[in-house]
């Protein structure tokens, strides 16, 4: 992980793009769930995509 200028993140799940499969974009997901938004995301019109709903955070009540 590196910090960005713009204040952003680069975060490197594996080692070679072609080694990043679904079970990548879990863990990626997992990790940052935690400081995630509550909602889901937009589905993306690109190929590839990968969607990991079930760790999406719940919104809190209040």
């Amino acid at each position: 992980m590196a910090r960005l200028g713009t204040g952003g993140y680069w975060l490197l799940a594996t080692e070679h793009f072609d080694e990043y499969d679904t079970a990548a974009a879990e863990r990626v997901v997992r990790t940052l769930a935690p400081v995630l938004p509550p909602v889901l995301p937009a589905r993306p019109t690109a190929e590839p995509h990968m969607i990991i709903i079930d760790a999406v955070r719940q919104p809190t009540s209040t």
